[in-house]
């Protein structure tokens, strides 16, 4: 309860003795109006630099020093001189503070954040110099340095009392800017770490979506796998059971005394035999799609005859374009080699062959050649071509060639099975070659199906 009257007792003490000094009252309110008004332009200041230039200016106008500067603490956390009064004594005012850091008076006097009175260099003005430290509990700004004139030792204290309000402001305003820096840089350092997060996971979604697709591709794949196999080999199978139960029969029959009819007997196991080959054609289909789809396939190249090969192919479907009354009719240019896997090759020829005649009507013929091809880049290539005249392909048939277990329009004209598999296969075999697969064909007039190999450079002996 006594504390207020006291305070107040106080303050009428110090304002009648301020009356009392001669123009004491005038000089008092100039200095107020100059703190007041340092301290809203301070609050303008945008950067350290305008800050300190500011605060110099000021100090100045109080004519308390010969020269001044700011050692002030930079991005590597030393103390970088700057704003010398004086740029001609910028040098000893280096070596005045390499002094002060070196006697521990610059550590302490950066910690006391008031003035400290300390001797000053011989090569300065004056005899004393004041450090005053310009720190936060949270940041250490720098020190101002003030080479001190001799001519104000009875208002030096008062002086210097206005010395630490300037500072004081200025260190408050430079805090502000450092953490304001340090606040739009962490939101900046978010922000991008928000936008690195969200692509991320942008990333991972889009890759993820991709592996559920792709996992519903291979399960519609593996679903039509077993559907082909279950279809496929399920007449085979069922006709294996027929024939040998009849032949069983016809057996134990002719072990009781009946007669065995031997002809109609081996015609069975013929048949027998005829669909124990399809079957094992169709899981050969199926196993070779599987391995080429997944890369598996290993090529095992070599420089091939394409026309030995070839050849051979056709021997091997004499026998089924016979049964339709078919011809197969070959013709090749000579010296057509190239690099590449025999078994392989091989087998794209022979789905082609085979194709045409299973869609190819009686008593037509099929066509099949080798010829060389140059490009228009000047690259040698040679084609394999198989021209029939079977239904051809409609536009929609050709959206779906090449791709695994695709059923079209045309059927094979003797009922001959089809996994769908064949032109994938061959379209898999000739692009592990470098090669390319293409179709030329209409409805009603046929078609011929090609693929081009790479010609193998020839190498002659020296």
């Amino acid at each position: 309860m006594n504390s207020q009257p006291i305070n107040a007792r106080f303050l009428e003490q110090r304002i009648h003795r301020i009356h009392n000094l001669t123009d004491g009252s005038e000089d008092l309110i100039v200095i107020f109006e100059s703190i007041e008004r340092f301290q809203k332009e301070i609050q303008d200041c945008r950067t350290q630099h305008e800050a300190l230039t500011l605060l110099q200016n000021y100090i100045h106008a109080i004519q308390l020093f010969h020269e001044t500067a700011f050692a002030v603490v930079d991005a590597n956390h030393f103390f970088e001189l700057q704003l010398c009064s004086n740029p001609d004594h910028l040098e000893a005012v280096d070596q005045f503070l390499t002094e002060q850091i070196r006697e521990g008076r610059f550590s302490w006097a950066l910690q006391q954040n008031r003035p400290i009175l300390v001797d000053n260099h011989p090569d300065l003005p004056g005899k004393q110099a004041i450090l005053h430290g310009m720190s936060t509990r949270t940041h250490s700004i720098g020190m101002f340095i003030g080479f001190l004139k001799s001519d104000h030792t009875g208002t030096r204290s008062a002086m210097l009392r206005i010395l630490s309000v300037l500072i004081d402001a200025t260190v408050f305003v430079l805090e502000n800017q450092i953490l304001h820096n340090e606040l739009r840089d962490y939101n900046l350092s978010l922000e991008a770490t928000v936008e690195t997060r969200t692509q991320e996971l942008r990333s991972a979604n889009h890759h993820l979506y991709q592996s559920n697709l792709e996992l519903k591709r291979l399960n519609e794949v593996k679903s039509e796998f077993l559907g082909i196999a279950a279809h496929d080999l399920k007449n085979p199978l069922s006709a294996i059971l027929g024939f040998t139960q009849i032949v069983a029969f016809s057996l134990q029959e002719a072990a009781n005394g009946a007669p065995l009819d031997y002809a109609e007997s081996i015609d069975m196991l013929q048949q027998v035999e005829h669909s124990v080959s399809h079957m094992v054609q169709v899981i050969h289909e199926l196993i070779n799609s599987e391995s080429l789809d997944s890369g598996k396939i290993q090529l095992n190249t070599e420089p091939l005859d394409l026309a030995k090969i070839a050849r051979k192919v056709v021997a091997m479907n004499q026998s089924n374009a016979i049964s339709k009354d078919i011809e197969l009719r070959f013709n090749s240019e000579p010296d057509l080699m190239v690099q590449a896997d025999a078994l392989r090759i091989h087998e794209a020829m022979d789905n082609l062959i085979s194709n045409a005649v299973k869609y190819s009507p009686f008593h037509s013929p099929v066509d099949i050649s080798l010829n060389d091809l140059v490009d228009s880049n000047g690259k040698q290539w040679i084609r394999f071509s198989v021209k029939d005249q079977g239904p051809g392909l409609t536009e929609t048939d050709k959206t779906k060639l090449f791709q695994r277990f695709q059923k079209l329009s045309a059927r094979p004209t003797a009922g001959e099975s089809s996994t769908g598999l064949g032109l994938s296969i061959v379209k898999s075999i000739i692009e592990l070659h470098q090669g390319t697969v293409r179709v030329e064909s209409e409805p009603g007039k046929g078609s011929v199906f090609s693929f081009d190999l790479p010609r193998a450079k020839l190498t002659t002996d020296p």
